[in-house]
């Protein structure tokens, strides 16, 4: 095959470039985003209802018929539901392993179940999503000179959001517009309220103003035409002046005002009110491109604005995506170039070193076309995957071209020396490259969504190996017979510094290799006391804690709070934020119907603008909320973690059960040490209860039902709604009565029921008090509460083993407590990367079973693995870096890298035993004949993933634990690979020579005993 492949170097080259081309090509135009396209594991479900329901009926007719369909379902992981008076939002999570069509077979039979339910929704429905439904892709703030005017108003609506719309790409622009759309308010006067039938009499009346009735239709000269009448009411001034049948004006009984529902909206930048725009982008699409495209029409739009106004770029992901990307392919193209340059260091020659030069891109150019083929976008995850890739696929080509090199070196003929160099490390390139295979790819199918998200990684990384394998059989041979240069006469210095480092690691190795027992001792007494340390002592995080320059800040006041009040506690923690040295932006929203909460985006100065630390900035903005602010609780995210929370889920069957148990439960949690705060994120105080019983013997005494004083009394409660035409405009009108009937309870009881004011609520019913439950959530047909457990983050390993010990100790009937949120991920997560370990030396292990035909060589390298832990341990103490599931990964990529040099070592002693008189002299020779490939290899793999390691750019938190797993890691392994490999290969195989010679020895011992006889 390799004699093939030569003799025809010209098609090979011409394939060469036709993938530097066409990678080139497929790299510039791939489509760049954050994060990669994932349609989400779940479908939620909503039916909500007009008027205030008992939770349970919801439960029983809706909830309940929809689990049931969903929970038979094989495809389905869970359900969770969300019930309250109004309504339930109910979400069906998937197992990993569901394709989309199983998916939309499950949401077919959970539609079909939400049409036949026996209960009448106001609404309803069932809605998929996929990971660019829920991060907008910018979030712009469109400021106006006067926020109360009308002009920037309509030219947003009529111009800025309909030229937004037509931009390529962009999937979708949503708006706060509805919130700024007038409507038609109409509250009856207190003088109007006589009885439910004269009431609603005017109400009838009202409403037909704006109605038009078809009278038929006229059929004429072979034509038809539609006989409308025209609505009485046009214009709010007729309204207005409108006369009703019994010759009363219209205004004599309800007041009539035009008004949009943005006096219950608040929303700032820098304390200026904002109208807010965010764009969508449709998937597969580049966000750098349709961010430049958004942006620059928006400039265009403000030059050639109508009205006074100017907008400000809140959040913009393309920004990010775009450095991010710029700074890994720079890390990227800096760990190539220096991989390259060591290998200048080590064989002194250009042309020797070009061999490797040329093979980098190619292997990553036929990555990238690999990737194109699959679907995959340039997106931070699948480079992260092509920057470790870039770090290890010069260990397949190192190793033939050293191998080859060698053979040079002793004096063969070239092309015998690149065939049968080739020839020489196949099986164990082979081997070493589909072991690494083997650890990468259960990375890909891990469950959940860090599963769908890791597989681009995974994917990634697996490209790059198996393009390095094609490049190091075809391309480096081939490049060999005309590029690999032996320099002859003086050795440089650096070999000479490997010569030095030889006689000494020989000396090193001939010690241990006597002192076997001891050796693997000290390695095993390592390893326990790394295991402690990183367990221990070594910081742990989650993993993506961001450290950019923006926080978001969740804040919460009173719940009862007034909505004007809450507006002023808020500006005033607006301003003050604003005045913090290093902060350039601050926006937020509330709404009347949220009063007590916002979210508040604070954006930092860029790096070359801040003059003081983030992580400053960070702690004073902590300070201003605890120390000034009259805030009852509050979090933070997207930067680093400034205090920590636990969320702990309480779940039964029944709910009667799981209502006792809570109180206790909380108690003892609140109780915990460095516990500063315990939110009950389902618990509801529950508004008063009135039950009216009518007196049916009353009610037809006053000539009155029972019927129609409900319906009066949901118009009084709840008012009315109806869409209508005014001024040429659809609008919606809003029927209402004063605000006294519904906040005092004296008023509504005196509420007249006729027309005469002699009949008033009170007289006909009787009242029971109680009260109504709040919201309720169940979990896979389980009742679940959750508790948010706040507590200083230094402690926060204490904590933890403090509410993880009150878990296994607490005993309840039909009671379950467990870990939610994040600790839950991060359990879940851990939980699969171990299953994800075990599955990849399982592989690794089957694969150097076939390599070696041999139980005992395999279990040799197998007993190998565990010790890189120690150079990981060693790596996050002298970093200061927390371990985190990323970290975690890294560990798990080493088991391939580290087993690839074993592999190799082997293999040399396998195929020279018997050139050599002892065990012994055949594994220091292998190993000095190794060396400088294992050494070679480590070293460029080490400096390809120093821009990793070192970080700086917008993706640190994803690479930097990786890369500091895998270069100490993989130092450490070369220690193993050179002293602890060979010495448990002598212990192993030594045993065995032992035993064979014993048995030859016996042989022959009988053989002449027979022969004297």
């Amino acid at each position: 095959m390799f004699n093939m492949l030569i003799e025809r170097k010209i098609v090979v080259f011409l394939l060469c470039i036709a993938i530097l081309i066409g990678g080139t090509y497929t790299a510039l135009t791939m489509p760049q985003k954050l994060m990669p396209d994932i349609k989400q594991p779940f479908i939620t479900v909503y039916a909500n209802v007009k008027l205030d329901v008992d939770p349970t009926e919801i439960e029983e007719k809706v909830v309940k018929p929809i689990e049931d369909v969903a929970l038979r379902s094989p495809y389905v992981q869970s359900v969770r539901a969300n019930t309250h008076t109004r309504g339930t939002n109910i979400t069906i999570q998937f197992k990993n392993t569901v394709k989309i069509e199983q998916q939309n077979e499950v949401k077919s039979e959970v539609e079909k179940a939400l049409n036949n339910v026996a209960f009448n929704l106001e609404s309803k429905g069932v809605q998929d999503y996929s990971s660019s439904d829920f991060v907008p892709l910018l979030s712009l703030a469109i400021i106006p000179e006067n926020i109360e005017g009308r002009d920037t108003l309509d030219e947003l609506e009529k111009v800025i959001i309909p030229t937004l719309k037509k931009i390529p790409s962009v999937g979708e622009v949503r708006s706060d517009l509805d919130y700024r759309q007038e409507q038609l308010i109409v509250e009856l006067k207190p003088e109007a309220l006589k009885g439910a039938q004269k009431t609603e009499g005017i109400i009838q009346e009202m409403s037909s103003l704006f109605s038009s009735t078809v009278m038929g239709t006229l059929s004429f000269s072979g034509e038809k035409a539609q006989i409308h009448s025209a609505p009485k009411v046009q214009s709010l001034n007729e309204l207005r002046e409108f006369n009703l049948e019994d010759g009363t004006k219209l205004s004599n009984h309800v007041d009539i005002q035009m008004q949009s529902k943005a006096s219950s909206l608040a929303q700032y930048y820098n304390s200026d009110p904002y109208y807010s725009i965010e764009i969508f982008i449709s998937k597969g699409v580049s966000e750098i491109e349709v961010g430049k495209n958004v942006l620059q029409t928006l400039s265009e739009l403000y030059e050639e604005r109508n009205s006074d106004w100017e907008y400000k770029v809140i959040f913009d992901s393309s920004q990010y995506i775009g450095t991010a990307v710029k700074e890994l392919v720079t890390n990227i193209l800096i760990g190539g170039f220096l991989a390259i340059f060591i290998l200048l260091i080590v064989y002194r020659s250009f042309r020797t070193m070009l061999i490797i030069g040329l093979s980098i891109p190619i292997c990553i150019l036929m990555t990238i076309l690999a990737m194109d083929w699959y679907g995959f976008t340039l997106n931070i995850v699948s480079l992260i995957g092509l920057g470790i890739g870039t770090g290890m696929i010069v260990d397949a080509c190192i190793v033939v071209l050293d191998n080859i090199f060698r053979r040079l070196k002793e004096g063969e003929e070239r092309l015998t020396a690149v065939l049968e160099g080739t020839k020489e490390v196949f099986a164990p390139v082979l081997s070493s490259v589909l072991t690494t295979v083997a650890v990468f790819l259960p990375i890909g199918i891990l469950e959940g969504t860090i599963g769908n998200t890791m597989k681009y990684f995974s994917f990634t990384i697996t490209f790059s190996l198996l393009s390095s394998l094609l490049v190091a059989f075809i391309l480096v041979p081939i490049l060999s017979l005309k590029l690999t240069e032996v320099k002859e006469g003086s050795e440089g210095w650096i070999q000479k510094w490997t010569q030095k480092w030889a006689q000494n690691l020989k000396r090193v190795l001939e010690y241990c290799l006597n002192r076997k027992k001891r050796t693997i001792f000290s390695f095993v007494l390592l390893f326990f006391v790394a295991l402690i340390l990183l367990l221990g002592v070594v910081p742990k995080s989650f993993g993506g804690e961001n450290e950019g320059n923006y926080l978001q800040v969740f804040l919460q006041v009173e719940e009862n709070i007034d909505f004007e009040l809450s507006k002023e506690v808020f500006a005033d923690a607006s301003k003050s934020f604003q005045e913090i040295e290093g902060v350039k932006d601050v926006s937020y929203s509330l709404t009347e119907s949220n009063a007590s909460s916002t979210s508040m985006y604070i954006t930092f100065l860029d790096e070359d603008e801040a003059t003081r630390d983030y992580e400053d900035i960070r702690k004073e903005i902590t300070r201003l909320v605890e120390e000034e602010f009259l805030v009852t609780s509050y979090s933070m995210q997207l930067g680093e973690a400034l205090s920590g929370i636990a969320e702990i889920q309480i779940n039964s069957s029944n709910l009667e059960q799981l209502t006792q148990a809570l109180p206790l439960i909380k108690e003892e949690l609140e109780m915990i040490p460095d516990v500063t705060r315990l939110d009950d994120l389902n618990e509801s105080k529950g508004d008063e209860k009135w039950i009216l019983s009518f007196d049916e013997e009353k009610l037809k005494q006053h000539g009155l039902s029972q019927n129609s004083i409900e319906q009066y009394l949901s118009l009084i409660l709840q008012g009315r709604s109806s869409t209508i035409k005014i001024n040429g405009e659809n609008r919606t009108m809003n029927i209402q009565t004063p605000d006294v009937y519904r906040h005092s309870p004296k008023q509504l009881l005196e509420l007249p029921l006729d027309e005469n004011n002699l009949v008033s609520l009170d007289s006909v019913v009787n009242i029971e008090k109680g009260t109504v439950e709040g919201n309720r959530r169940r979990v896979d047909g389980s009742y679940q509460t959750t508790f948010l457990i706040y507590f200083d983050i230094f402690k926060r390993q204490e904590v933890v083993s403090s509410i993880e010990k009150f878990i296994s100790q607490y005993h309840a009937p039909g009671v379950e407590i467990y870990f939610g949120g994040k600790i839950k991920q991060q359990q879940e997560e851990t939980s699969m990367l171990w299953k994800m370990l075990v599955m990849s030396i399982a592989a690794v292990v089957f694969i150097l079973i076939i390599q070696f035909n041999s139980l005992r060589q395999p279990f040799v390298i197998f007993l190998s693995l565990p010790f890189t832990v120690i150079g990981v341990t060693i790596g996050f103490l002298v970093t200061g870096r927390s371990f985190d599931p990323f970290a975690m990964i890294g560990m798990v990529m080493l088991v391939g890298i580290v087993v690839n040099n074993s592999i190799v070592l082997i293999d040399f002693i396998n195929k020279n035993r018997e050139k050599y008189e002892t065990l012994r002299e055949a594994i220091t020779q292998a190993v000095h004949a190794r060396m400088r490939a294992i050494m070679t290899t480590t070293i460029t793999t080490v400096t390809g993933l120093i821009p990793m390691f070192i970080g700086g750019s917008e993706s640190s938190n994803f690479q930097t634990p990786i890369a500091t797993s895998v270069i100490f890691g993989l130092i450490f392994a070369t220690i193993i690979s050179l002293i602890l490999v060979p010495v448990m290969y002598e212990l192993f195989e030594g045993r065995r020579e032992r035993k064979m010679r014993e048995k030859m020895q016996k042989m022959n011992e009988e053989a002449l005993t027979e022969s004297s006889m």
